[in-house]
């Protein structure tokens, strides 16, 4: 085979063939081109299904980040309105009472015997 013989060879079409000095053209069959089809829908389906499932995990995983968020929304304001009522002069009354056993001037301790 000569070095055109080899340029010729690989410059062909690509469904050219040549075995033994006689060229083949392969023909697709509708057979060909129905099995390529099913396989292509199989291998898009799951990657479908592989999304599907990924935007479901991430679906829940956003949905319990927000509760949790929420929660925390929650005790910020009840931390806050808690931080507000401490610099009443109502709490620190009743935390001398309370916690120190401070009495008001005027005010009459009772103690309970028991």
């Amino acid at each position: 085979m000569s070095n055109f013989d080899l340029v010729d060879y690989f410059c062909q079409d690509w469904d050219l063939f040549r075995w033994g000095g006689f060229e083949v053209r392969r023909k697709f069959t509708a057979r060909f081109w129905l099995f390529m089809i099913v396989t292509m829908l199989i291998v898009f389906s799951v990657s479908f299904g592989v999304l599907q499932h990924r935007y479901r995990q991430g679906e829940q995983q956003l949905t319990e980040i927000c509760a949790r968020r929420n929660e925390l929304i929650l005790e910020i304001q009840d931390l806050e309105k808690e931080l507000a009522y401490s610099k009443t002069d109502d709490y620190i009354v009743r935390a001398a009472k309370d916690e120190l056993g401070y009495i008001m001037p005027g005010e009459v301790r009772y103690v309970n015997g028991h």
